[in-house]
């Protein structure tokens, strides 16, 4: 598939298509154009045969005659104007006035577009007329002080329905939103030049189906009004995604365990590979699952993953891209450190602000490899850590071996007057 022909797939998928209205010849020819318009503005919203196009034409030309008759009569003008508050209920069956209104003033009423989507789910006589008869009750119920809708469409479309055909009613419902989700998802992979044009359209079908499959599921225990199901099944759907999505997301640094995916954000400056990257997002989704299943199985349990983080990130980093992820981290530190240590010294008098600049570039180099060393210890204990340490402390610059000098000093000096005073 070229770019073009994917741009066009696109913007099919996520563009409505307008209803092309048929207008029946009969009513264009034998109504006057007032009529014909006013049957144009129905048969474009909603798909009406010509028997029920000639219907409503007849409705609207006998309003019109009425208005004429009523205004040679010399009644007043409000009684003229009634009879061209043209109501197409009148004509219209009660399903295709259902459509009207979902067209015009538009509903989340599940309980309408079940009705609208009768065709497609090959709705039985009964069931239709079920689906009426709710909708009714429930027009009837709206200005009762404990009546929920969203909770009596909740129940009344499984009851109507059936399991099947409820779920392909959802499929239906959420099918544009499934859409603008699978695309921004298509995008969101596109930017970071994780698909390829020529596998752009199986992977926009397998973000749709994806997409269409975690709202079916949300909406099906959304009205269930147990949080902790609802909760759950959000989450089931989220660790469920396209591993190309938790790519996606780990790239753009949306992604929980701030160490993995901190690591994925510097794979650039630290040098990463593309299959050490690959690997870095498998352990994200690795430890997102068992978080969440241990979660699951003991809610008020205390999860970790900082065991689990610094394996992995010993095991997939070499020593020297290690060394640069850390020093990445600690590079503020180190500059904190040191403008903290120039104060100490000026207030000591032990240097001179024209010295400024090469006595703290030396300190912070200082600082820097002795912060990312002392972590290299810290996360995995070794004698070779601990020399590396050790030997980068002997390397301390003289003034900060002074300082230290000065700050032991003055601890043992306090204690001996602590010791005096008892």
């Amino acid at each position: 598939m070229n770019k073009t022909s994917l741009k066009m797939m696109l913007c099919m998928l996520s563009i409505p298509i307008a209803l092309q209205a048929q207008l029946s010849p009969k009513v264009k020819q034998q109504y006057p154009a007032l009529v014909v318009a006013k049957v144009f503005d129905v048969a474009s919203k909603i798909k009406l045969p010509e028997d029920r196009q000639l219907a409503l034409a007849n409705y609207y030309k006998k309003q019109d005659s009425l208005g004429v008759v009523a205004l040679a009569k010399g009644e007043p003008m409000e009684t003229v104007s009634d009879y061209y508050n043209f109501y197409p209920k009148a004509v219209l069956s009660a399903e295709d006035w259902n459509d009207y209104v979902l067209i015009t003033l538009g509903s989340n009423l599940k309980l309408r577009h079940a009705i609208k989507y009768r065709d497609d789910l090959k709705l039985s006589k009964t069931e239709l007329e079920n689906l009426l008869l709710a909708l009714e009750n429930a027009k009837q119920k709206m200005h009762e002080a404990n009546f929920n809708i969203t909770k009596f469409d909740a129940e009344q479309l499984p009851k109507i329905l059936g399991t099947q055909k409820h779920r392909q009613l959802l499929s239906l419902f959420y099918h544009e939103k499934a859409v603008n989700n699978a695309r921004e998802d298509y995008h969101r992979t596109l930017k970071y030049n994780l698909i390829t044009v020529a596998d752009s359209l199986k992977k926009v079908n397998e973000f749709y189906n994806y997409e269409l499959a975690k709202l079916i599921e949300i909406d099906l225990v959304a009205q269930s009004g147990d949080y902790k199901k609802i909760d759950s099944v959000k989450k089931t759907q989220e660790i469920n995604k396209p591993q190309i999505l938790w790519k996606a997301n780990a790239l753009a640094a949306k992604l929980p365990h701030a160490k993995l995916t901190e690591l994925v954000n510097y794979r650039k400056e630290v040098g990463l590979s593309a299959n050490q990257v690959d690997t870095l997002v498998t352990r994200i989704i690795q430890l997102e699952k068992t978080k969440f299943y241990e979660q699951l199985n003991n809610p008020y349990g205390y999860f970790t993953a900082t065991t689990f983080e610094t394996e992995n990130i010993l095991r997939i980093l070499t020593k020297p891209q290690l060394e640069t992820y850390l020093s990445l981290k600690n590079k503020n530190k180190a500059i904190y450190n040191t403008q903290k240590n120039w104060q100490k010294l000026k207030a000591l008098n032990l240097v001179k602000d024209a010295d400024s600049v090469t006595i703290n570039r030396e300190h912070e180099a200082y600082e820097l490899k002795y912060l990312v060393a002392n972590q290299i210890l810290l996360m995995e204990k070794s004698q070779r850590n601990a020399f590396n340490r050790l030997t980068i402390q002997n390397t301390k610059p003289p003034l900060l071996k002074q300082l230290d000098a000065l700050a032991t000093e003055k601890a043992a000096t306090a204690n001996t007057k602590k010791q005096l005073a008892w």
